[in-house]
């Protein structure tokens, strides 16, 4: 019943795409960031958005607009901790604050976040995993400590638009909006729904085993004169040899004159080296030739990698072939035959270097010679040791030949004592007319068998004879390419069992460390007598419910020699076992001469889970190398988790696995899949694998709508939908994506080194494509359909505004349409706090609608957010508009100085030591001796006769000069202070010099103010802002139309101006970026380009004529307005001015100070004396911050 249930409900979850939208979200997404907190480090907060259908979300039934800024009562799933934590901790529900509630388009949005704390740094995954309706989201997290920020890593994050309308016969393109407050680099990827990302990832694209239609593998037909086929074509090649694996391989029987190419798919090789592997067999008269090459695009070339040759002396049998691949262009794998027979099998591209094979030697030996054998029964002194001994005389009336009794399926086993890799088998039957009486056999093997009556489900099949025995004293050869210890001959029907002679051929290569518990195990791996109790072999899955897995893990494409199976090891905790008590697996001793990477798989699930601890015993002691505690999987079915091992100890070693029962009988572990590499392990992302395959089936394979673009930068872009390219009016097609963030330089966090090509953490963005119908005709462009809603000036934000906590974002979005439709809809996705303040209504303009909304953000949202507004018409056209808000703290306020003031400080020095000083020119010399000696003397004396505030603000003393005169000293005191007091400095240092420093007398001291307006660098005015010296100060004031935004910074009024975005600001439809001091950018969408997106192609691919031309008439037009204006003037002038003369007028307005070089202060002051005004900057200041008043250290933003 459990199993039809899942079947039918996966089967409406794939085939029912309407009905499971109404209960899939239409979009979520969810980050986080570590919260400060300096009694926990490891307090995270996690901020999450979703979109669904009214009625089908967290609001719940009665939905409506007025319930937009209150947290919703109704719960659609849980937010879980699914790996890392100590059990399957539920963190918080899935409730929301209604941000957004569309009338017509029936769709609700919200936002809300949770505070979680963690036992400790680590990795760590959280999110909704709902099997029921197919839907899971999760964020990635790894709590250590970075060492370039000083605290944990903030994931990236982004915001969600609802479901994508997309018009059918239109194609859209966009770049997704996600920002990382770390600096890092951002890169998208789809979602995977596998669990593991191993080392060595498989390329399914490019690997195929020919049991089944392989993608994008074909024969060449263009360049090649003969064609690869398919064993089952051809009855006489396959009786002749069996596939590797499977039924089903390629062949190629080429002439002279003939070559074939059998072509792969493009293949990108991502991860760098990639190992080539692949089975081959070459069996003909004739000396064949097998090639592997590849054929690089761009630039275009083929290159030879790896040649066979083969010929008479080859038998019918298979041989594993494998290269590196070194380069990281986009290419396309060829195999080339020529001559004779050759056969294809199992090509695997896996992203890792080609490791040593550690069941490979180079000699092929026969592994069953006087070993020891059994048989079910002995006819006639026939012994089984004669089918060993050597002898492959094939007459069996010399006794030679070993054979049982008539009797049904009649077997024979030998043991080669070891496991070895075996490559075939060589069978000598009865030379006579009876050898037709073996013809039907099969061959099986095992890591295991007792002596007694063998257990055929022990024995893994590897060969079924469908031949005749030769009568001639040939042998039979039978294909068995496995890695086993024991080796059985069995027939099929009842009679004698005859053999003569039976050679296993393989390699001698001796122990093996490796072992998958099907048919390849050595000896030496046994369950410890100083335990509690034994690990157990399972079959597919454990006996007890609720934990342990449902599956055995496919690894063989993954991790080669080893074969996939069946079984596995676990430990069984059901009762009489106690919570704490162990089992413990050893693994053989073998001798390590250089570093090694073991690698295995595992499962821990169930609510009671314990640990599993890994050992490295070497000769001395043993080590803990590997540990994981509680519960790893979130269900039986999930898939199998990979781990590995570094091995540096050398010398003699051995690994133990230790399972340990949790707090109740829930928790079987289990194991599989142990292989040994050469060399260090390869570093994988360090971040837990989930199932990411979002809105779609959970268990089955995400795969993006068709002809779907993703790219690493986050653009997406989806072609024209057509039914041509799959895409069909009412459908939905679920796009679910991870947004990674990857350190720009190697970083390390709590002492592990991260690369560049790791990821941090993982965000996920899901939400869906609807293609719907016009319903009016519309025209396409390259960003969509044209004559969509338009956002009105007004409704715009800038790329990145600023806000301070407690301070109200108030914004009216309108948007218009075209054409004769009618705006039906304005949605404003948005964050938690949000209030509507003028519902969706009508404007006296035509065609057009507004709402309204104000945001106050509290210190909980210190952070940048995205606020995404979408209009839909009633002819079905979407447009979208996205802009920032970053929430800044509110300064807290401190006593400090404003700016640096500078003064002139000119001292007359009276004596030196009792003695009238002298000048000499060394004092000049800046760096010679005489000079840092006077200045040091100087400064310190200047320093100790200031009081206490004057003497801690100042912050900087040095001579600018001496001169004659005695000696005379001007030096600069720079003050970091609001005001300085010239007056008061001088009293202070002409009452307190003497007694500060005695030994020089000072005869004369004064102290004058210095024009910080006068060098740039002495100020700390904006670029963008006028200096306008003052006594003992100076005041800064933001250009004319420039925004001052020093107080977001806590800094005094203009150090930081800002050119607001206007509605001209950027051409084309451009997005102004306001920055917080200087002039905006642009950011072009579509083909326009230029600082202000003021150019297009139409408008740069002008003819040399259009241009002359245009000159032309520009200059015709300003050399005649110009004589124009010039011929009116005189006019005016003689009628209105008889001849006389004014004076200069000179303004000594020192507000004017340094503004002349303003771009518009000329033609304004003209303007102004002309209309008998004031001057707007000798009036009407700028508001400013009074420089006596308490202002914001910028240290306090972050």
């Amino acid at each position: 019943m459990p199993l039809l249930f899942w079947i039918l409900t996966c089967f409406l979850l794939v085939f029912s795409k309407n009905f499971i939208k109404g209960a899939l979200p239409e979009a979520a997404t969810i980050s986080w960031r570590p919260y400060s907190n300096a009694d926990n480090l490891t307090q995270v907060q996690f901020t999450y958005q979703s979109a669904w259908r009214v009625s089908t979300g967290p609001c719940g039934h009665g939905c409506s607009q007025d319930k937009i800024g209150l947290l919703t009562n109704n719960s659609v799933g849980k937010w879980k901790c699914s790996s890392g934590c100590s059990t399957l901790e539920t963190l918080a529900d899935h409730k929301y604050i209604l941000t957004s509630f569309g009338r017509l388009s029936f769709l609700e949005s919200g936002t809300a976040s949770f505070l979680h704390n963690f036992s400790s740094p680590g990795q760590y995954a959280v999110g909704i995993q709902d099997d029921l309706i197919g839907w899971s989201i999760f964020t990635k997290l790894d709590l250590g400590i970075r060492n370039d920020t000083g605290q944990a890593n903030t994931s990236p994050y982004t915001s969600i638009q609802g479901s994508l309308g997309g018009i059918y016969g239109c194609d859209y393109s966009t770049k997704l909006k996600f920002r990382d407050p770390d600096g890092d680099v951002i890169k998208c990827r789809w979602a995977e729904n596998n669990y593991l990302k191993p080392s060595a990832h498989s390329s399914d694209l490019a690997s195929c085993d020919f049991e089944s239609s392989c993608s994008g593998w074909l024969n060449d037909n263009i360049t090649d004169t003969a064609d690869w086929q398919d064993s089952q074509s051809s009855p006489a090649v396959a009786s002749t040899l069996s596939a590797y694996s499977g039924r089903h391989y390629k062949f190629a029987q080429p002439r002279s004159s003939q070559f074939a190419r059998f072509l792969g798919p493009q293949y990108n090789p991502s991860y760098g080296e990639t190992c080539l592997r692949f089975w081959y067999s070459m069996f003909s008269n004739k000396t064949g030739r097998l090639t592997v090459g590849t054929i690089i695009l761009q630039p275009f070339s083929i290159n030879e990698i790896w040649v066979k040759d083969g010929g008479p002396n080859m038998s019918e049998k298979w041989s594993q072939g494998m290269v590196s691949i070194n380069g990281s262009q986009v290419m396309h794998i060829v195999f080339d035959a020529r001559l004779g027979t050759i056969a294809l099998d199992h090509v695997t591209l896996v992203n890792s270097s080609c490791p040593a094979d550690p069941a490979e030697c180079e000699n092929q030996v026969n592994l069953s010679q006087n070993k020891t054998t059994w048989q079910v029964s002995t006819f006639n002194n026939s012994s089984s040791l004669l089918a060993v001994d050597a002898n492959t005389n094939t007459l069996h009336a010399s006794g030679v030949c070993a054979s049982t009794d008539i009797t049904d399926n009649p077997w024979f086993i030998v043991d080669l004592g070891n496991m070895y890799s075996i490559l075939y088998v060589e069978i000598f039957g009865r030379g006579d007319v009876f050898a037709a009486k073996n013809n039907r056999f099969e061959l099986r093997v095992a890591s295991t068998y007792d002596g007694n009556e063998p257990d055929l489900s022990d024995f893994t099949p590897c060969y079924k004879n469908t031949v005749a025995f030769p009568t001639n004293g040939s042998p039979l050869t039978a294909s068995c390419i496995k890695t086993a210890r024991f080796v059985m001959m069995r027939l099929l029907t009842r009679d004698y069992l005859t053999i003569c002679e039976l050679n296993v051929i393989g390699y001698n290569c001796g122990e093996r460390f490796n072992c998958d518990f099907d048919s390849y195990c050595p000896s030496g791996w046994l369950n410890s007598a100083n335990d509690n109790f034994n690990w157990q072999i399972g079959h597919w899955t454990t006996p007890n419910d609720n934990t342990g897995p449902s599956s055995v893990q496919d690894w063989y494409t993954n991790i080669s020699p080893l074969t996939m199976g069946s079984y596995f090891l676990y430990t069984d905790c059901k009762y009489p076992r106690l919570p704490g008590e162990k089992a413990v697996y050893l693994g053989p001793t073998i001798y390590i001469e250089a570093a090694k990477c073991v690698k295995f798989w595992y499962h821990m699930y169930g609510s009671g889970m314990g640990t599993l601890n890994v050992y490295l015993n070497g000769s001395s002691n043993a080590s803990l190398v590997w540990t994981k505690v509680g519960q790893q999987q979130m269900s039986q079915t999930s898939p199998w988790r990979m781990a590995q091992v570094d091995i540096t100890t050398l010398g003699y070693i051995s690994i133990s696995f230790e399972g340990i029962c949790g707090t109740s009988n829930t928790s079987d572990i289990a194991i599989d899949g142990i292989v040994m590499y050469d060399g260090q392990c390869e570093i994988t992302s360090i971040l837990p694998e989930v199932d990411e395959c979002g809105i779609s089936c959970y268990g089955l394979q995400y795969t993006p709508p068709p002809n779907v673009v993703l790219t690493e930068d986050c653009s997406i872009s989806f072609p024209n939908l057509t039914t041509e390219n799959g895409y069909k009016v009412g459908s939905w097609y679920p796009i679910a994506i991870q947004a990674e963030d990857y350190p720009k330089t190697p970083i390390e966090i709590d002492g592990s080194l991260r690369p560049t090509n790791l990821p941090l953490s993982s965000t996920p963005l899901q939400f869906w494509l609807k293609v719907t119908t016009s319903t009016r005709p519309v025209s396409c462009t390259s960003s969509g359909c044209g004559g969509q809603p338009h956002f009105l000036y007004q409704s715009t934000l800038s790329t990145t505004n600023y806000l301070l906590v407690g301070h109200t974002l108030s914004k009216k979005v309108c948007a218009s349409s075209f054409n004769g439709s009618e705006i039906e809809d304005i949605t404003v996705s948005s964050p938690d706090g949000i209030l509507l303040t003028q519902p969706l209504t009508k404007t006296l303009i035509p065609y057009e609608r507004c709402l309204a909304y104000a945001w106050t953000p509290t210190e909980q949202q210190i952070r940048e957010h995205f606020l995404c507004y979408a209009a839909v018409d009633n002819w079905k056209r979407t447009s979208y508009l996205c802009g920032s808000v970053v929430v800044l703290p509110v300064p807290v306020p401190v006593i400090v100085p404003s700016h640096n003031v500078s003064l002139n400080l000119y001292l007359l020095i009276r004596s030196h030591n009792g003695n009238p000083p002298v000048f000499v020119d060394q004092m000049n010399i800046h760096s010679s001796e005489t000079f840092t000696k006077w200045q040091e003397l100087i400064c310190n004396a200047s320093r100790e006769a200031l009081d206490e505030t004057y003497k801690k603000s100042l912050t900087a003393c040095w001579v600018v000069k001496f001169s004659r005169g005695s000696v005379a000293a001007q030096v600069r005191l720079v003050f970091q202070i609001t005001q300085a007091n010239p007056s008061l400095i001088e009293q202070q240092i002409l009452k307190n010099w003497n007694n500060s420093l005695p030994g020089i007398l000072l005869s004369y001291a004064d102290v004058t103010d210095y024009d910080e307006c006068a060098v740039g660098t002495d100020n700390d005015c904006s670029r963008y802002a006028n200096c306008t010296n003052a006594f003992g100060t100076y005041h800064c004031h933001c250009y004319y139309g420039y925004e001052d935004k020093s107080i977001l910074l806590g800094r005094a009024n203009g150090t930081s101006c800002s050119l607001p975005c206007t509605d001209s600001t950027c051409k084309n439809n451009g997005a102004c970026n306001e920055v917080l001091d200087g002039k905006p950018s642009c950011t072009c969408v579509g083909s326009a380009y230029g600082t202000w997106c003021e150019s297009t192609p139409s408008t740069s691919q002008m003819t040399e004529n259009d241009t002359l031309l245009s000159v032309s008439l520009v200059t015709f037009i300003f050399v005649f307005t110009v004589v124009f204006l010039f011929v009116m003037w005189l006019v005016w002038h003689q009628r209105y001015h008889p001849k006389h003369s004014h004076p200069s007028h000179h303004d000594d307005d020192s507000s004017l100070h340094s503004i002349e070089n303003h771009p518009h202060y000329q033609y304004v002051k003209k303007l102004v004396d002309s209309m008998g005004m004031a001057s707007p900057w000798g009036v009407h200041k700028p508001f400013s911050i009074p420089r006596f008043k308490t202002v914001y250290d910028v240290n306090t933003l972050y």
